[in-house]
Order: C-alpha cells, then sequence, then structure tokens
C-alpha cells in the first residue's frame, strides 16, 4: 500500500512575502524600491535579483538568490557603522520571517562611477530554495 502525501504550497514564494516583511520591518524609515531607480536618495532599501538568480539546489529544490542594497549618506551627522549595522539586520530578521537565508552584508561600495557621490551602498545576499513548481506559473510543467 503506497502512502501518498498531498503538499500544499504556499500562495506567494518568499521573495514575495519578504518584500512585505521588509516593508513592514522599515515601518516608513527608508524608501522602497523593488527595482533599481535611477537616482537613489539614502536611506533606501532596493531588491534586485542576485548572481546567479536561479541555480539548482539539492533534493530537487530550486535556490533563488536576492540581493537586497541598502543606501546611505556617508554625510549624515549620525553614526553610519550603527545606521549600517542596524538595516543589514533588519533585513536579516526579515529575511528569516519569510523562510529565507540572509548570508552576507558586503561592505560599502559607491553605486555609480561617480566618486564625488556620498551615497554608499551595503549589499546584503539571502537566497531562499523551494520547487520548481513554486515559481512557476500555474500550467506550466517543469523540464
Amino acid at each position: 500500500m503506497a502512502l501518498l502525501l498531498e503538499v500544499s504550497l504556499p500562495d506567494q514564494t518568499g521573495p514575495e512575502r519578504l518584500i512585505e516583511a521588509l516593508k513592514e520591518e522599515f515601518d516608513g524609515e527608508v524608501s522602497f524600491h523593488e527595482n533599481f531607480p535611477p537616482n537613489i536618495m539614502p536611506p533606501a532599501v532596493i531588491l534586485m535579483s542576485g548572481d546567479p538568480f536561479l541555480a539548482p539546489g539539492t533534493n530537487g529544490m530550486t535556490e533563488e538568490r536576492l540581493d537586497i542594497p541598502v543606501a546611505f549618506n556617508i554625510t549624515a551627522k549620525h553614526l553610519i557603522t550603527e545606521q549600517m549595522r542596524r538595516n543589514c539586520l533588519k533585513i536579516r530578521k526579515a529575511t528569516g520571517l519569510v523562510g529565507g537565508v540572509w548570508q552576507r552584508a558586503s561592505g560599502p561600495v559607491l553605486p555609480s562611477e561617480d566618486t564625488n557621490s556620498p551615497t554608499r551602498l551595503i549589499v546584503n545576499t539571502v537566497t531562499f530554495k523551494h520547487p520548481p513548481e513554486l515559481i512557476l506559473e500555474q500550467g506550466e510543467e517543469t523540464p
């Protein structure tokens, strides 16, 4: 006698739930962008695909990687290191709440080639593992 288990998949993927969790965690403290904006006005949190974006995971799962840059201004009057740490830890907390894994936060980098810009980015890397069926639209099949 074979035992069949029916697995219920959530309505949204981890990255979709992460958007809401980040908005709730930052609660209006920063501007939030779901795409990289042409001009970044710190403080800001940006959600973008990582590299590699999708990769094979273990046990038939697909690993989805996201990069979440946090923009800050180095001429701000408050302690920059504390703000960077606090914002990265908020991203880590929100990621964990929706089933993702926070991997790391980079050191500060320039968002463009303009070396006179006071804006810097710290890029947080997070990953989610899910079955390919969760990523595909309804009606499509896994190749």
